[in-house]
């Protein structure tokens, strides 16, 4: 599972200068005030994400089927950031081109009973 590690700052996140105190807690998180900025900071504010290694095994789930609560209880990993790693990767490939070869089956979801009407009963022929 992902943790945080708590280690002490050595530069304040805004000015990279290295002098500051500390400056109080919150949510017993110590929280650090910069000398040079007075940038109040804390030690998750230096923490520039999650590890890559996380985000490319919640990927790879993700397109295994697993659900994003599923993969937040199994990796520990905020299912809201999952949500939006699939999401940036997503824009980021390249748009597929038709190969022009024929399509001779195709896989559906149970999105397929979304297609027509909810009042309707589902007509599986309308879904090939």
């Amino acid at each position: 599972m992902y943790n945080h590690t708590s280690a002490p700052p050595t530069k304040c996140p805004r000015c990279q200068c290295e002098t500051f105190v500390k400056n109080g807690k919150n949510n017993n998180k110590q929280r650090y005030k910069c000398k040079q900025c007075t940038y109040n900071f804390s030690i998750d504010k230096l923490k520039h994400g999650i590890d890559q290694h996380y985000v490319k095994q919640c990927l790879q789930l993700y397109l295994e089927g697993m659900g994003f609560r599923a993969i937040e209880r199994v990796v520990g990993v905020s299912h809201v950031s999952v949500i939006n790693w699939v999401k940036q990767y997503g824009k980021a490939l390249k748009k597929v081109t038709e190969s022009g070869k024929n399509i001779s089956a195709v896989e559906l979801d149970e999105l397929c009973s979304y297609v027509g009407s909810k009042k309707k009963a589902l007509d599986l022929a309308s879904c090939r």
